[in-house]
């Protein structure tokens, strides 16, 4: 598969470290991914070492040490995918998320984002693990320890500022927002990091000390002002966003298609539908499973979606936000809600999309994984024609479809 992420990752005498970087990058995390490593120590070991590299990694060596800004700006240079990730080489990723790199890039469906971190151990501000914060949010500033962006975009911006004595992750940030994006967290997506580990060793208790604060600081409100600066220092969060386990937003869109007659909201969960027969396998003293765990239902009545008791012909849309990827037998389910649908009637579906989340990883109480197109496959397989299809807010694929006129014949 041809890479659509470019990892760059500055390092200087950090061999062991660097290492343990890359196995937990490519035997831990599964996307299409190139790396490649600036050598700004120009060590003939490394270089010797990297022919043992997986074929994805490639060995830089830049002839002089352009430091970590310097050495982010040629890999930019070099990048030829859509995305880009300037990373540091004293981190590691966890087995337990291989979903890491999806977490992060599918904000890029959304055009207003600029750029993404994740959630780290040792990390300033609101992307502390420790930080109780919603799971996305948008914020004033993220750290460099790992960003995602759109390569276009950071070219767009100049790359990083080589000038600053440092601070170029606030300064990049500052510079996001002025562009008129997003600077976003999310903390689905979490990475070990040891940190302060090149800068230490090249420039001692200096490095990140209180004079280098300073400096930072002094040149962040010298180029941008002291309200930018403000800003910046105050690590706030400016905007929650929905949690996407609960798909509040897949929940707006439903009640922007404007449903009538009889409407069967199936696996409702606490999502009632005002006007609609609310139906779930729980009932309001039990709670929800997977990513709806702890919440009350609100069902108005408690029955099994794969049997209904309802006749022929008796709804005029069925909604399934987020069911069918729960249910064992998703084509009984689905012969079930065309026996039950009116002819020309409106089934409402909405599950997770396996092309930019692992769903199974996300949330073990799923059993069944879809793209849009195997979702499209088994509607047709059971009757359906797909009308209107897209993505959804967060990493859901959104479809109504009606029955078949062959099959109503």
């Amino acid at each position: 598969m041809k890479p659509t992420l470019t990892i760059a990752i500055p390092t200087w005498h950090n061999a062991e470290q660097l290492s343990n970087c890359l196995s937990t990058l490519v035997n831990y995390t599964k996307f299409p991914f190139k790396v490649i490593v600036i050598d700004n120590g120009c060590d003939a070991v490394m270089k010797q070492s990297s022919e043992s590299w997986p074929d994805n990694v490639e060995y830089v060596n830049p002839g002089e040490n352009k430091g970590w800004m310097g050495g982010i700006n040629h890999a930019l240079e070099m990048c030829d995918t859509s995305l880009f990730c300037m990373m540091n080489d004293d981190v590691a990723f966890l087995p337990s998320n291989t979903g890491f790199w999806q977490e992060l890039t599918s904000h890029f469906l959304d055009d207003t984002v600029g750029i993404v971190g994740p959630a780290s151990d040792f990390i300033a501000g609101t992307q502390a693990i420790a930080h109780v914060t919603p799971l996305c949010f948008n914020a004033s500033v993220i750290m460099g320890v790992c960003i995602v962006t759109k390569t276009a975009f950071l070219r767009d911006l100049g790359g990083l500022d080589e000038t600053l004595p440092g601070g170029d992750d606030l300064d990049l940030c500052v510079r996001v927002r002025q562009a008129g994006k997003h600077v976003r967290v999310d903390k689905r997506a979490y990475l070990h990091h040891i940190g302060q580990q090149s800068g230490r060793r090249a420039q001692g208790e200096y490095y990140d000390g209180v004079e280098h604060q300073e400096m930072v600081k002094n040149a962040i409100a010298a180029k941008h002002g002291m309200k930018a600066w403000g800003e910046v220092y105050a690590f706030s969060i400016q905007e929650d966003l929905r949690d996407p386990y609960a798909g509040e937003g897949d929940h707006e869109w439903i009640e922007s298609l404007k449903t009538e007659g009889m409407v069967l909201n199936l696996g409702c969960g606490a999502h009632r539908i005002e006007g609609a027969i609310n139906v779930d396998i729980n009932d309001t003293e039990a709670h929800g499973e997977g990513g709806m765990f702890g919440v009350s239902t609100e069902a108005d009545q408690v029955l099994d979606v794969t049997d209904l008791p309802y006749d022929e012909d008796f709804a005029d849309v069925i909604i399934a936000s987020h069911l069918l990827e729960h249910l064992i037998d998703p084509i009984k389910a689905l012969k079930e809600w065309q026996r039950v649908l009116k002819p020309g009637g409106d089934l409402v579906l909405i599950t997770p999309d396996q092309a930019r989340v692992p769903s199974q990883v996300m949330d073990p109480t799923h059993v069944h994984c879809y793209n849009i197109d195997s979702l499209k496959s088994l509607l047709a397989a059971c009757g359906f024609e797909v009308y209107t299809s897209g993505g959804g807010f967060f990493n859901s694929i959104r479809v109504v479809a009606t029955v078949q006129e062959e099959v109503i014949a």
